[in-house]
């Protein structure tokens, strides 16, 4: 009996040991796959909220394809949400830093 535990035993650790690595579950992998079950599920204020933590943690999450586009129009339109400001979040902060440097100039060009 003891013989076939250590067999057991050794057969499991061969097993480990051939057993290719999986690759870590990324905390935005579980982020999408909340927003996907929440989204189908009919739950769009919680997915919206799950979706705006996903875009806080990374901000080219929609580059990246993590969730379908139709997915994300459901959800901003369940929610009355701009579309364009969640799709592509980090264009619309390059925008609002443009505009707000020219009303730099502009304020500095009053003062002179």
């Amino acid at each position: 009996m003891l013989s076939n535990i250590l067999k057991t035993n050794r057969i499991l650790l061969c097993i480990y040991l051939v057993k290719p690595e999986t690759p870590p579950i990324r905390q935005i992998d579980i982020l999408t796959m909340l927003i996907r079950a929440l989204a189908y599920s009919k739950q769009y204020n919680e997915a919206a909220r799950v979706l705006k933590e996903l875009i806080i943690k990374n901000p080219n999450w929609s580059s990246m394809g993590l969730l379908e586009k139709s997915l994300v129009q459901g959800i901003a339109n369940e929610c009355n949400l701009d579309f364009d400001m969640i799709w592509n979040p980090m264009r619309k902060t390059q925008i609002s830093d443009v505009h707000s440097d020219e009303e730099n100039e502009e304020i500095q060009e009053v003062v002179r």
